[in-house]
């Protein structure tokens, strides 16, 4: 499966004439869908940054070479009102069979259910416009109150349009002006030539003067108070105008702050959503289980397993404790978990057990918790592959053990996918062949 998602701002357009100014941006958020077990990156751009890009990808391998024996010979499920009584038979490598018998709760495994599901991205989808939307409304509430000259408006398509326009009574105020400043000069023209007779109709004026020069004069200097009038109103349109660009570029600044606490709030609540679901984002916006999230939350759920293996294990060593531990995982059935409408390719430790079935990581968690139970000073960790996981062990390596070294620690290796057994220090020939490959080793614990 894969999926992406992102999160765009479209760029402000270009100011408009005076003297208004406007603005757009706007968010989408697209969903590709793929489909398991093959995964691929798509894209999209945006002159901010994108929010989140995740490709969902949980390795997988196909199930090894069965061996003869030993392994698990019989599994009975044993259900009660309150429990579940999970009764296994498993044969050793020296023959021997034994029975190992222990008791779920049943909140337990419904809890395990609940925990991690199959993800949905339309339900991101939805909860990420809603968030978005939300979000939005609300910054523009606030800036509408700063900027009582502006409209915002978000569109059917998320699209931001907002435009700061001149003050209330512009157009009466520029009359104004110029009637002002025009009247102020005919009176002191009136003043001047008492002589003359000055009179203003429908913007118009007519003159009446004892002789020509004095008419001329006149003319000249109703043309200049004309000139000096429209000056006046010039003036003002460009001290609006001024206005206008301010609050303009004070705007867009707030806008594209806002946009971006949005977008941090919105990937937060993508973080969230996968973090509630027990998914990781890793540092190349992966998608996978939380694996050492889920092997920590399972200890508990795993208490009456581990009581059962202390007793088949008594007096055993650490190492063949452990290898022991191993053959049960391992002979737990192998199965490829791609029912993305079901299990999300992963199943919870308890999961595991209950039902008899896992793949390589789910089967590889279940080992690790029921190890860190059984040994909680033991290191533990996961080796991620492409399509496949097994496990690193903070065990001191034996002659012939495959041994990995990284982060001045030498890990012993162990295969807990099956059906193929093998012993501790010892990989599939698969899984060997693709160490070189290896993506990410997971600490579960320390």
């Amino acid at each position: 499966m894969g999926v992406q998602f992102a999160l765009v701002t479209e760029p402000p357009a270009d100011h408009s004439a005076v003297p208004t100014h406007r603005r757009h941006g706007s968010f989408w958020w697209p969903i590709l869908a793929g489909r398991c077990p093959t995964f691929g990156p798509g894209g999209g751009s945006s002159r901010l940054r994108s929010l989140l890009i995740v490709v969902v990808g949980l390795p997988l391998l196909l199930p090894l070479p069965v061996s003869a024996a030993p392994g698990q010979t019989a599994f009975r499920p044993i259900k009660g009102s309150d429990s579940i009584t999970l009764d296994y038979r498993i044969e050793d490598h020296k023959g021997d069979t034994h029975r190992l018998r222990f008791s779920l709760p049943v909140q337990t495994l419904q809890k395990a259910r609940a925990r991690f599901k199959a993800y949905d991205p339309t339900e991101l989808q939805r909860d990420a416009d809603a968030e978005i939307l939300r979000q939005t409304e609300a910054a523009i509430r606030q800036l509408q109150g700063r900027y009582p000259r502006a409209t915002f408006d978000v569109r059917a398509d998320r699209s931001i349009h907002w435009s700061v326009g001149s003050p209330l009574g512009f157009e009466e105020r520029q009359s104004a002006l110029y009637d002002q400043r025009l009247a102020r000069e005919v009176a002191d023209l009136r003043a001047n030539y008492p002589q003359a007779k000055i009179e203003s109709r429908d913007g118009r004026f007519s003159i009446q003067a004892p002789d020509e020069s004095q008419l001329r004069s006149i003319e000249q200097r109703l043309s200049a108070a004309q000139g000096s009038a429209n000056q006046a109103v010039a003036d003002y349109a460009m001290q609006v105008q001024t206005d206008v660009d301010r609050d303009a570029q004070d705007i867009h600044a707030q806008i594209e702050s806002d946009l971006s606490a949005i977008q941090q709030r919105v990937q937060d609540l993508a973080d969230g959503f996968f973090r509630e679901r027990l998914y990781i984002l890793n540092e190349d916006r992966l998608l996978r289980p939380d694996y050492a999230r889920i092997a920590r939350l399972a200890v508990d759920d795993l208490v009456p397993v581990a009581a059962a293996m202390r007793q088949w294990t008594h007096g055993m060593s650490r190492r063949e404790a452990l290898g022991h531990l191993l053959l049960f995982i391992q002979s737990i059935p192998y199965g490829q978990l791609e029912d993305r409408r079901t299990d999300a390719g992963f199943l919870l430790p308890a999961l595991v057990l209950a039902e008899n079935r896992g793949d390589c990581d789910s089967k590889a968690v279940t080992f690790a918790a029921l190890a860190h139970l059984l040994y909680p000073d033991l290191p533990i960790a996961m080796v991620l592959l492409p399509r496949h996981a097994y496990l690193a062990l903070g065990l001191a390596p034996e002659p012939g053990d495959q041994a990995l070294k990284l982060n001045r620690q030498t890990w012993t290796l162990a295969e807990a996918a099956g059906p193929g057994l093998f012993p501790i220090g010892r990989l599939a020939p698969g899984s060997s062949a693709k160490q070189g490959a290896i993506e990410a080793l997971v600490p579960l614990f320390h």
